[in-house]
């Protein structure tokens, strides 16, 4: 039915109240013009009255309700037949005037209907027309009545064509008045959304919210939303809706459309293999989801614009143009709020690097510069040193070797950690005890241990196998790591250090009892020249971790740290058992971790 209605003209009922009216008028002059006997049938008083009143409430209907200009041609129609046959069967007179109500309901065919059901429907009044006048014909049939038959028979037919010509000119005069106001109206809307993205382009909950209101101006949109695909997750993230059931952030489920061109998509009632409107979409109302995909300039697949529609018909031409450009100007915006985004985490990495590398130096420049003090004070004692008593030589001595030895070790991490951000690190791995690797450790940490009174507690089982590792560079982790321990340890706190085989890898542990590490900050204690909030006081340059985390990668294992059971830190890391052949340790020239 939607199909057989002519789009409307607008006012069209009331011009055709005015020529109810004249048609009325026309009805009343013979009456005056003409006395018995007169050449026409004329209607008497009575009908006049009733013809009168009829059409009156059909005029008001007409004024009011305004079927034709709604696109309800239907009622005016059929009360118009109704009258004209109703009034030429009463009169008994194929000569009567009551045609002219034949005339009005062509007028309702040609104004109402598009023009092939418009012109079936003259065809059939002015067939409706002929037959009652044939019917009503007194025999046998004189010149003039056949004269009469033809003028009306024809004059309804070129009434209908002039109406429904007419009607199709102001139709389409209409349309593209309409089409030329939209397309104005869609440049405003676009020039508004530019003004808008311009302002916004780089935040992007504020440019989907001017996507929606852009929208909703295409007639028909229920809901409408911005869905971004997410691979790892196989589902459509909600990025924005004005549907109050869902939420940005939401994650919805794969579903299927139809896309001839990998541009516009639909699914519901209309489309062609009768897909069905996705589960998400729990408004009765909704009868198909259109949409276009959101791209890049380049065709990278940002996400998708997803319209709930009322109609099932395919979107207008003209409406898939406005959303394509909404789309690509969506798509770009959202592209370079991506970029803005990753521009700003970047800026963040950069800062930090630079605050961590800021820290570096002036930690490194606190830890030259306690041992250079303390040999600048020393060595002039030096000239003295054979009056010294064997104790002051002793203490002397000590002070020098600790003092060079914490100067070599910074020089050692300092170069140890350039090799490795490099990859010029090479292993010589082979079977190595845990437990001999462990002792070593702690034999060289003895000056610390006993400094600050710690306890020590390991346990190792006797059965644990050998590690394939590096014995120097697993005497680096285990020194690393220990002396770690030991320095944020209290006085006389305790260490404790477990080995346990785990299926191909051995875990080995270090616990302390210091402040641990707080949560937000474990995920960067490993990096490079990273120190912790904890006291000053204790800290290093921020090598020590980094530098047992690249050993351990390049060993093939992983390290991590955690809070201890009975508080503290916990440093954990694994290393493969020696199950190699020895041919494997020809390969043992390692690149940096791909990790890093």
């Amino acid at each position: 039915m939607q199909q057989m209605v002519r789009a409307p003209i607008r006012d069209i009922d009331r011009y055709l109240v005015g020529l109810r009216w004249a048609g009325i008028l026309l009805l009343a002059i013979p009456g005056l013009l003409f006395k018995s006997p007169a050449p026409v049938q004329l209607p008497s008083l009575l009908t006049l009255i009733g013809i009168v009143v009829y059409n009156l409430a059909l005029s008001l209907y007409s004024w009011q309700k305004r079927p034709l200009a709604r696109g309800h041609a239907l009622f005016p129609l059929l009360a118009d037949v109704l009258q004209f046959v109703a009034l030429t069967l009463a009169a008994r007179g194929h000569h009567s005037f009551y045609f002219i109500f034949a005339l009005l309901a062509v007028l309702a065919l040609a104004l109402g209907y598009r023009w092939k059901v418009a012109l079936l429907g003259v065809g059939a009044l002015a067939g409706l027309q002929l037959a009652l006048d044939l019917a009503l014909l007194p025999k046998p049939l004189d010149n003039f009545s056949a004269y009469i038959l033809a003028v009306k028979f024809i004059l309804i037919l070129l009434v209908g064509a002039f109406a429904i010509a007419f009607s199709e000119m102001v139709r389409r005069e209409e349309q593209l008045r309409l089409e030329m106001s939209r397309a104005a109206s869609r440049v405003a809307e676009l020039n508004a959304l530019l003004m808008k993205l311009g302002e916004s382009a780089l935040d992007a909950g504020r440019v989907l919210q001017a996507i929606l209101q852009s929208v909703h101006t295409v007639p028909g949109i229920r809901h409408s939303m911005v869905l971004a695909w997410r691979p790892d997750e196989r589902c459509w993230e909600v990025a924005a809706a004005t549907h109050s059931d869902y939420q940005p952030g939401d994650c919805l489920a794969d579903f299927q459309v139809e896309s001839e061109d990998d541009v516009y998509f639909a699914a519901g009632e209309g489309t062609r293999s009768l897909t069905p409107v996705p589960d998400f979409v729990s408004d009765p109302h909704i009868r198909r989801v259109s949409g276009v995909y959101l791209r890049t300039p380049d065709g990278e697949l940002l996400g998708m614009l997803a319209l709930g529609r009322e109609q099932a018909d395919p979107l207008p031409p003209e409406d898939l143009a406005f959303l394509q450009s909404l789309a690509l100007e969506a798509g770009l915006a959202l592209r370079n709020a991506r970029l803005y985004a990753r521009e700003q985490a970047h800026v963040a990495r950069l800062e930090r690097f630079q605050a961590v590398q800021r820290t570096y130096f002036s930690a490194i420049s606190h830890e030259l510069k306690t041992p250079l003090a303390v040999l600048k004070m020393l060595i002039p004692s030096l000239e003295h040193w054979d009056e010294m008593p064997p104790e002051t030589r002793r203490e002397v001595q000590e002070t020098l070797t600790g003092n060079l030895a914490r100067l070599e070790t910074m020089i050692r991490d300092s170069l140890e950690s350039d090799r490795l951000e490099a990859g010029g690190v090479i292993l010589n791995r082979r079977p190595t005890a845990v437990r001999q690797a462990i002792d070593m450790a702690r034999e060289h940490l003895a000056p610390l241990l006993a400094r600050k009174h710690l306890r020590w507690r390991q346990d190792i089982p006797d059965a644990l196998p050998p590690v394939w590792a590096d014995p120097a560079r697993l005497d680096r982790i285990l020194e690393n790591l220990l002396g770690n321990a030991a320095k944020f340890s209290p006085e006389q706190g305790l260490i404790r250090v477990q080995a346990r085989l785990e299926g191909d890898f051995v875990r080995i542990c270090v616990a302390d009892q210091g402040p641990g590490v707080p949560e937000e900050e474990r995920p960067h204690v490993f990096d490079r020249f990273y120190t912790t909030s904890q006291d000053e006081a204790l800290h290093g340059v921020g090598l020590g971790l980094f530098i047992a985390q690249r050993l351990v990668a390049l060993h093939g294992g992983r390290i991590w740290v955690e809070d201890a059971p009975e508080g503290g830190g916990l440093f954990c890391f694994t290393l493969p058992i020696a199950d190699y052949s020895p041919e494997e340790d020809d390969a043992d020239s390692f690149e940096t971790h791909p990790d890093h």
